[in-house]
């Protein structure tokens, strides 16, 4: 039995889940049992997972008044979803604390940014929503066949358990691929109509590599823009923990190295048939018209057809992409495969339509 100060805490035997913890946390709340009496660390040796220890603490908090239904604030059960994902063995200790002080001391708790338990929450669920963003922009998946299919596997190490959290995007951006996303703790499945989940894997367990790599590396040394190198940035941005699984990563020096000579043949060789004049009174029309025929850069020898964008010219919102993918190309129109799905999702959040804003490719 673990002691806080000189006192015995009751180790409380739940499954480390976010369910596992309300089923604890709701029937000690209902008892009136203080955080400080509990050791939510795990260690509850002798006792069956899913049953609570028999507490041999008088609870103080259980008053005749407090026998009424108490309900959560929703701003709660959003707080601990995310805070359930943090790796860190306080965060079970925290919500249940945040609870009792919900249920006893105010229940507009959530609102005192300044409080020490509720700082600690919201620094928490920042670090493991920051964390969930590089998941999605760090996932390198590379093909591979699975009982005779194919299907596109990858490896990432988070900074929390997350998995479970990140997996829904994956599954919006690429539904129409089978894929397999593998962390230490967790993996993700999806097999073009389910989203499922499993144990993790090591990554010295992980083996497969294809021609993507290649292509990420012709990819990211195509963007890599040698006058905007900020090294504090880049590694923030891209830091060198996720470098072992990110192809490009291998790249990284030797494109530092050469940047000076890069930028010297940049300015040598500025194209000049780049640019264009236009009359002041020149329409979004007539840029479309220069912009079908334009082969100022290797980019028109590949490329099925231009993709202008599209929407109302006196649209208040521009939304600006990257460059058009191969959906893209082969339909002349911004954003119709999966990234459009996105897109049209996170408008219709937004209350917003594609009718409303201009979408275009850098």
């Amino acid at each position: 039995m673990a002691c806080r100060l000189g006192r015995a805490l009751n180790p409380v035997a739940f499954e480390p889940t976010l369910t596992g913890w309300r089923t604890a946390a709701r029937a000690l709340i209902q008892r009136g049992v203080e955080p400080s009496d509990l050791d939510w660390s795990g260690d509850a040796s002798g006792l069956l997972p899913g049953l609570l220890p028999d507490l041999t603490v008088t609870p103080k908090r259980v008053r005749p008044s407090d026998t009424s239904v108490f309900r959560v604030p929703a701003e709660f059960l959003d707080l601990a979803s995310d805070v359930a994902c943090a790796d860190r063995p306080d965060r079970w200790d925290l919500l249940y604390r945040l609870l009792y002080r919900l249920r006893f001391e105010n229940r507009d708790l959530l609102r005192i940014v300044v409080d020490d338990d509720v700082r600690r929450a919201l620094r928490l669920r920042a670090s493991v929503r920051h964390d969930v963003h590089k998941m999605h922009a760090f996932v390198r998946f590379k093909r591979t066949e699975i009982d005779g299919e194919e299907a596109y596997v990858a490896w990432h190490k988070p900074e929390h358990l997350i998995c479970e959290l990140a997996a829904p995007f994956f599954a919006r951006r690429f539904g129409d691929r089978r894929w397999s996303v593998f962390t230490p703790d967790r993996s993700a499945h999806w097999n073009l109509t389910d989203l499922s989940f499993g144990p993790g894997m090591a990554q010295s367990e992980f083996k497969s590599t294809d021609d993507w790599d290649e292509v990420w590396k012709t990819y990211y040394r195509s963007i890599f823009n040698p006058a905007r190198i900020k090294m504090k940035a880049m590694r923030s941005e891209m830091a060198p923990r996720y470098w072992s699984t990110l192809p490009e990563a291998s790249l990284i020096r030797e494109l530092v190295r050469e940047a000076p000579k890069r930028l010297q043949d940049m300015r040598a060789n500025q194209n000049a048939h780049a640019s264009v004049d236009l009359a002041p009174s020149a329409t979004l029309a007539d840029l479309n018209r220069l912009a079908l025929g334009c082969q100022a850069c290797p980019l028109h020898l590949r490329a099925t057809q231009t993709v202008l964008g599209a929407g109302p010219s006196d649209a208040r919102i521009l939304i600006v992409g990257e460059q058009p993918g191969d959906q893209e190309d082969l339909s002349g129109a911004p954003f119709v495969g999966p990234a459009g799905l996105v897109l049209d999702e996170a408008l219709r959040q937004a209350g917003l339509s594609r009718s409303e804003v201009y979408v275009t490719n850098a």
